[in-house]
């Protein structure tokens, strides 16, 4: 009787599996901040910082309109996903390639224009296009370094951003 009150007490307080439902409902942010930091969760759940990043990320939609954090994106109003996260373990360097989904820029210092970020306008002004894909590779670089910086998870030497079908 005592073996089999030890299993279900066992089974019922499993930190892992409390952990994970945490983030699945309060998410990875919420749950950094509770416990000090990504470093903190990932000894936790017997994991990588890189790794519990990469669940978050990847694969999933992001849109500027509703950033878990404040970010100032001027004109640009898109969507993107993230499609891999390459860690370079001897620089501690990420590397983000993500994809636009849609989105628009209103060029709003200059001529308050509007553009399709996918839009084959965009493509045929060679200097626009690519200022346009510098500053969206910006404003998602700025997210992730937001990002790492609120759940604790220090880079040594960056990380990038780029954008693949723009």
């Amino acid at each position: 009787m005592k073996n089999l009150i030890r299993n279900i007490l066992k089974e019922e307080y499993n930190p892992k599996k409390m952990f994970h439902n945490m983030i699945k409902n309060e998410g990875l942010l919420m749950v950094c901040r509770k416990v000090g930091g990504i470093y903190n969760l990932a000894k936790i759940l017997d994991t990588t910082p890189v790794a519990l990043i990469r669940e978050k990320f990847v694969g999933k939609s992001i849109s500027t309109r509703n950033l878990e954090l404040p970010l100032q994106v001027g004109g640009y109003d898109f969507v993107f996903e993230i499609h891999k996260i390459v860690h370079d373990m001897r620089d501690d360097y990420l590397d983000i390639m993500f994809e636009i989904i849609e989105g628009e820029v209103e060029l709003i210092m200059t001529t308050n224009e509007t553009y399709d970020l996918l839009g084959e306008e965009l493509f045929e002004n060679e200097p626009l296009y690519y200022e346009i894909k510098h500053e969206v590779q910006d404003v998602v670089n700025e997210y992730l370094r937001l990002y790492l910086k609120e759940i604790k998870y220090h880079l040594f030497n960056g990380l990038t951003a780029d954008v693949t079908n723009m």
